[in-house]
């Protein structure tokens, strides 16, 4: 039987969250992995915005793993609860969280569940609106990937720290990014093919053309609800300010 880690991951990306929980779901809930099921399932419920639900899983597996010292999954889930924190608009106990995935990450060896934390903290520093935060937090997480040789998580990793440039008004360097790594995080694959949306309408209207732009943030709504998710709030957060930057050209 398959991982579960690639049965989930791979419904996500593949745009077809519906089959992804309907598998998990069909699994024994005394698998020896079931902390991982549940994590699987709060990550894909949270993806369709039902922070209740994804909250109960993440909570579940975090106890399944630290009972069973599955210190990688309790890490992520930790992560996890600081994003649905962070969605909440709960910004002090979305930094607790990420902070304790990040110190759980440091004692246990796990380079990528820092990372992890380090994304976590970004995105909720970035929903409050602390840009230079955020920033630093993705050039942290960045270098730790780099470290690992993971060229492929560093890339996916700058393109979130050229959308907090962009945020943040620093529009020539987020474009630099973005043209250094268009078309180069998983081609073809549709849930990245759907932020890419995003990413183009940046580029569009960095390059005056307004109307492409428009389309892209269409395109984005679009893609993304093709693919049987919610848009990241955090990219919610690029759209919007593109519409209110197009508004006053």
């Amino acid at each position: 039987m398959e991982k579960v880690r690639r049965v989930w991951s791979k419904w996500l990306n593949m745009g077809q969250v519906n089959k992804g929980i309907e598998t998990l779901e069909g699994y024994s809930i005394d698998r020896s992995d079931s902390d991982e099921i549940h994590l699987g399932l709060g990550i894909l419920h949270m993806k369709q915005g039902r922070s209740a639900i994804s909250e109960e899983f993440f909570k579940a597996s975090l106890a399944m793993s630290d009972e069973n010292e599955n210190h990688w999954i309790s890490a992520t889930c930790l992560s996890m609860l600081s994003r649905i924190c962070t969605d909440r608009g709960n910004f002090d106990s979305a930094l607790s969280f990420s902070d304790d995935a990040s110190r759980k990450s440091t004692e246990n060896c796990l380079p990528y569940g820092e990372a992890l934390a380090l994304h976590a903290r970004a995105y909720c520093l970035r929903l409050s609106e602390d840009y230079d935060g955020a920033i630093e937090a993705y050039r942290m997480a960045i270098q730790i990937y780099r470290n690992e040789g993971d060229e492929a998580m560093a890339m996916a990793e700058r393109r979130n720290l050229a959308t907090a440039l962009f945020l943040k008004g620093e529009i020539e360097e987020a474009v630099k990014l973005l043209n250094e790594v268009k078309g180069k995080i998983d081609p073809g694959i549709p849930y990245f093919e759907a932020y890419s949306h995003v990413d183009k309408a940046i580029l569009s209207f960095a390059e005056g053309r307004f109307e492409a732009a428009q389309n892209d943030v269409v395109e984005a709504r679009k893609a993304i609800g093709a693919c049987e998710q919610t848009l990241d709030p955090d990219e919610e957060m690029v759209l919007e300010c593109l519409i209110d930057m197009m508004s006053q050209k």
